[in-house]
C-alpha cells in the first residue's frame, strides 16, 4: 500500500469540525449508496450539525479528519466495539468517510492507518452495507474480512424507512495487528 500524501494531515477533530463532517457524511452516502438504498431514504438524509457537534465533545469514541490545506475531506470515527457478541477488548469503527470528490487521493486511507496505529493489539470490528464494493474492497486492503454477522441497517432516522426492505449490513472483522483470521 502505498503512503497517503504528504498534503493529508490526519488531526483529532472538534466541535468546530461538525459542519464539514456532516457535509461529508450526506454527500458520502448519495454518491455511496443510491442504487443500494431507496432513492427516498438517501434523498431525504440530511446534515444533523448539532448533534454531531455534541457527538465530537462528548466522552466517547474518538474521531479524526483528513485535512488537506485547511479543509477537511474526511473523517473516521473509533471506539469500543458496540456488539455483545465482540471479543473481549475489541474495537469499531464506527464511520469512515470521504468527501466523493476526493475520493481515491489518500484520505480514507490515511484515516484508516492512522486510526489502526491506536487500534492495534486487539481485534477490530467494523460494519459496512452489504454490495457496497467500493468499501468492502478498500477495508479488505486494511485486512478486514467478514465474520459471518449480518445485521439490518439501522441508521438514525432511516431505520423506519429502511426496515423490511431487504437492507444488510455485513460486519468485518481485522485481528489484532492486521493478521488476517
Amino acid at each position: 500500500m502505498a503512503p497517503p500524501s504528504p498534503a493529508v494531515a490526519v488531526r483529532h477533530a472538534h466541535s468546530g469540525d461538525a459542519e464539514r463532517i456532516e457535509h461529508i457524511r450526506v454527500a458520502g452516502w448519495k454518491a455511496a449508496y443510491r442504487g443500494l438504498i431507496p432513492d427516498e431514504v438517501v434523498d431525504g438524509l440530511e446534515p444533523d450539525v448539532g448533534r454531531r457537534a455534541a457527538q465530537l465533545d462528548g466522552p466517547t469514541g474518538t474521531d479524526l479528519v483528513a485535512d488537506v490545506d485547511g479543509r477537511v475531506r474526511g473523517w473516521l470515527s473509533y471506539g469500543p466495539a458496540r456488539d455483545g457478541d465482540a471479543p473481549p477488548g475489541a474495537n469499531e469503527v464506527y464511520a469512515c468517510y470521504v468527501a466523493p470528490e476526493a475520493w481515491r487521493a489518500g484520505m480514507g486511507r490515511a484515516l484508516m492507518s492512522a486510526a489502526l496505529t491506536h487500534l492495534d493489539g486487539a481485534p477490530v470490528l467494523l460494519w459496512v452495507l452489504k454490495g457496497n464494493r467500493r468499501a468492502i474492497d478498500f477495508y479488505s486492503a486494511f485486512a478486514f474480512r467478514p465474520d459471518g454477522a449480518e445485521r439490518a441497517l439501522e441508521r438514525r432516522g432511516t431505520a423506519r424507512t429502511a426496515a423490511g426492505q431487504g437492507i444488510l449490513e455485513v460486519r468485518c472483522r481485522r485481528e489484532a495487528e492486521g493478521r488476517v483470521r
